[in-house]
């Protein structure tokens, strides 16, 4: 169990939480067959394709990595990229979430936990 704070993200859809804190969670060496198996994959990733990316990297490495849910495509301003997605449950304000969380390199920024909205629904989130 690891204590950390997280950033509440409604503009977000899904939680994130960086790369070494989800080593510390036991995710280590799926995330470095991860690694591999995406430095093998290496498609172009594009807007629209994210569910056939999704598909085609599940179908030839998702049976041979332990703790991979499923991986998502992910655009922002730096580019494209592909991100493992693992299960996990965390607790926030007593409540108990399961989640799907994607799980990428946070180390510059702020918070090593971004909760997205999905994972705010049993919470009444009011901002000033």
């Amino acid at each position: 169990e690891i204590e950390v704070k997280a950033k509440i993200d409604t503009g977000a859809y899904s939680t994130s939480i960086d790369t070494e804190l989800a080593k510390k969670l036991g995710f280590g060496e799926m995330l470095q067959l991860f690694d591999v198996a995406f430095h093998q994959f290496t498609p172009q990733i594009k807007r629209g394709e994210g569910d056939r990316i999704t598909k085609e990297f599940m179908e030839i490495h998702g049976k041979n990595i332990e703790q991979l849910e499923s991986v998502t495509s992910v655009f922002s301003a730096s580019g494209a990229t592909l991100r493992p997605i693992a299960n996990m449950s965390f607790v926030m304000d007593n409540e108990t979430v399961s989640s799907r969380v994607n799980i990428t390199d946070r180390a510059d920024l702020q918070y090593s936990v971004l909760i997205g909205r999905r994972d705010l629904k049993k919470f009444l989130i009011q901002v000033s």
